[in-house]
């Protein structure tokens, strides 16, 4: 009777045993099956490839290894749109000469282009909705640009913007109706920016948009205008006459600092105060119009 009993002890230590080892095994499986996946999902999520010199991480373009002269950015790799072109991807290309973007194309990143310094033509996708400060700082070679009206801030009103920071050679720029603030230094150091025409939609005119463009002799401000930052103009040595609408609600301190050929002021009779020395260095301003609305003339203002 013992002896049946104890052996009946043994089966049921024996099953408890094989249970409890089997429960073991399916947790560590189930572990190592789990670790196996997320190392797959996170390789396969964060893998880049490159295609014809094209390095694109996902919907984003990350960067170029090639030497070509005229590149077309392709819209589709791996059955996925591109959609953005990273920060610096294409920074310091001195090969580039033409750049022609897809449609897919929504956002061109901080650097992207900086420093091309042989780029002399860019084709804008229709659909970009966001241009990142310095995108084309210093591209020295660029003769004018066509912006589409898909756009409605370049750069950042906030800070630095430098979009087209110091491109020399600049000459014309063309602004489509949909673009609704310029941010700072957009233009700035463009020194053979001769024409560019403002969009009726344009609202805001950043901090030092156009300062040092020096070659600018006439600018049409709209009707939608309503704030001018500081020295937005400050430097435009050749701008004439300015007028300004009376939509205009308010212009920054040297805003027309040294434009020592500009003649004749309209002022807006929105205008409240003339701000230090918004007129100063402008040497040949033989008239102007100041409005009824104009209560404050802040100290050398006209310096």
């Amino acid at each position: 009777m013992r002896l049946m009993m104890m052996k009946d002890c043994k089966k049921v230590l024996c099953f408890i045993a094989l249970l409890l080892l089997s429960i073991v095994m399916s947790f560590v499986y189930n572990i190592i099956t789990t670790t196996v996946y997320a190392e797959e999902e996170n390789t396969t999520l964060n893998e880049s490839v490159e295609i014809g010199g094209f390095i694109v991480d996902g919907k984003t373009l990350v960067g170029y290894n090639g030497q070509d002269t005229d590149i077309i950015i392709p819209k589709v790799v791996n059955n996925v749109n591109i959609e953005i072109i990273g920060e610096g991807a294409f920074e310091g290309n001195t090969y580039l000469k033409t750049v022609t973007m897809p449609d897919s194309i929504q956002s061109i990143g901080k650097r992207a282009f900086a420093d091309c310094s042989s780029l002399k033509d860019v084709t804008f996708p229709s659909n970009l909705v966001e241009l990142n400060p310095f995108a084309f700082y210093n591209c020295t070679s660029l003769v004018e640009i066509a912006l589409p009206s898909s756009l409605s801030v370049i750069g950042s009103s906030v800070g630095d913007g430098y979009v087209f920071g110091n491109c020399e050679s600049l000459k014309s720029v063309e602004l489509n109706d949909g673009i609704k603030d310029i941010g700072s230094y957009t233009f700035y150091g463009c020194k053979q920016l001769e024409n560019i025409s403002l969009p009726e939609t344009l609202e805001i005119i950043g901090t030092w948009a156009f300062g040092y463009c020096e070659k600018i002799a006439d600018i049409n401000i709209g009707e939608s205008v309503k704030e001018i930052g500081s020295a937005a103009f400050y430097g435009c040595l050749n701008l004439s006459e300015i007028v300004l609408p009376n939509s205009v609600t308010s212009i920054g301190t040297h805003c027309f600092r040294y434009c020592s050929n500009l003649s004749g002021v309209t002022l807006s009779n929105q205008l409240k105060s003339i701000p230090y020395r918004a007129f100063s260095g402008c040497s040949g301003l033989s008239k102007i119009f100041i409005p009824s609305s104009v209560k404050i003339v802040e100290k050398e203002a006209f310096y």
